[in-house]
């Protein structure tokens, strides 16, 4: 028997940037092919199906294609809410595609599929699914493997120090699998005589792990029927390429507009950019001149005469005309010092500031009106706000 542990799927993702908002389409689309492929006998993603509890119409029907599929191959779905397809009236559209047949969310529900039995908890926002984990009420398990679904970083095995996370104590003991998502990392971990596993995207979520290219996908899982340890479970996991990032990273510090926009062009011309998505990362503080004098135009039309897939940019560019009082320091850590200053009594909103920040960094794209970038962009900050 064979299972797929898929999470973070972000399915309506990317909305605000046309050039990438198919990708994350692509990946699901890929991962349920692989599943059928491989014949696995369910699927159980742990949270985070989309990017949002209400996703646009596309979205829904290109996934509800996608598990039609499974179903008509014989493939169960079972199903967690995520930090993002969470909503706290509950009316999410995971309902949705439970009413259509196409999935089963397992929160707080024990299923048995041929022997193994599968439990799950949705994720919250903000890490608030904290406490949720003490009321848990979980029915007799029996025998066979035993897989408890949640969506939440984990504190032993968490990378990334000021992310909401849950201990190891926390969770219910019994368990044979633990699958989870959240961490937009894969790691797979031994706890004992279980398995703790995180499966990782199935496709980047923002510019920092685009520029990290590391491959994203997720597990296929084999274990005996009658299995009750991870000794007879096989790992084997899926790596999903759906698009490869170019990265061009320049120090500005005591260099010209000009000099800046002759690297950017050289890098270009003598680098393989074709069907890639090209970043492009510049800070420092320049010698003379503005970062405005830097020609983006001519650098995107060149990038797509290359034949790359999409450009996307990142200036942290000043002049030499700064405060001597912070001349010690990076731009970055003075706006990390401004930044928390600002939140200084108000912790719940330490990560909103930066998100704000490269939300309204965003520039038209090719062909938008000022009207409908505005729109665009006052409708997302709001949503961010929660407004």
């Amino acid at each position: 028997m064979k299972f797929a542990h898929i999470a973070d799927c972000h399915l309506g993702s990317w909305g605000s940037h046309p050039e990438l908002r198919d990708l994350p389409l692509k990946a699901f689309e890929q991962a349920v092919n692989a599943c059928i492929t491989e014949k696995v006998g369910f699927v159980l993603i742990a949270g985070d199906l989309f990017d949002t509890s209400m996703p646009g119409v596309d979205v829904l029907r290109f996934a509800a294609e996608q598990l039609r599929k499974c179903r008509d191959n014989g493939i169960a779905v079972y199903i967690i809410a995520g930090s993002h397809d969470y909503s706290p009236t509950g009316k999410t559209m995971i309902s949705v595609m439970e009413s259509a047949g196409l999935v089963v969310n397992v929160n707080q529900k024990l299923i048995n599929h041929n022997g193994a039995k599968i439990f799950g908890i949705e994720g919250l926002k903000g890490g608030l699914d904290k406490n949720s984990f003490n009321d848990l009420k979980i029915p007799e398990l029996g025998s066979g493997l035993k897989i408890f679904a949640f969506h939440s970083a984990v504190t032993e095995h968490c990378p990334i120090s000021l992310m909401d996370s849950i201990p190891l104590s926390v969770l219910p003991k019994g368990f044979d699998y633990y699958a989870t998502g959240h961490l937009h990392e894969h790691i797979n971990e031994n706890i004992g005589k279980a398995k703790l596993v995180f499966p990782g995207p199935l496709f980047q979520a923002n510019f920092d792990e685009l520029e990290k290219h590391e491959k994203t996908g997720f597990y296929i899982v084999s274990y005996e029927t009658a299995s009750a340890n991870n000794g007879f479970l096989t790992m084997k996991r899926i790596e999903l390429d759906v698009c490869k990032s170019f990265v061009i990273k320049i120090d500005g510090n005591g260099k010209s507009p000009v000099q800046i926009e002759e690297e950017i062009l050289s890098m270009i011309e003598n680098n393989d950019i074709k069907n890639k998505i090209v970043l492009i990362k510049c800070k420092g503080i320049l010698e003379s001149g503005k970062p405005s004098d830097i020609n983006f135009n001519l650098i995107s039309e060149r990038c797509k005469n290359s034949g790359c897939f999409a450009v996307k940019k990142s200036v942290n560019l000043t002049t030499e005309e700064i405060d001597l009082k912070t001349q010690e320091k990076s731009v970055k850590e003075i706006e990390s010092d401004l930044m928390k200053q600002a939140v200084a009594n108000q912790e719940d909103k330490k990560d909103m500031i930066p998100a704000l920040m490269d939300l309204l960094n965003q520039e038209k794209t090719e062909n938008e009106k000022n009207l409908i970038y505005e729109e665009r962009i006052k409708s997302a900050v709001i949503k961010m706000m929660g407004l």
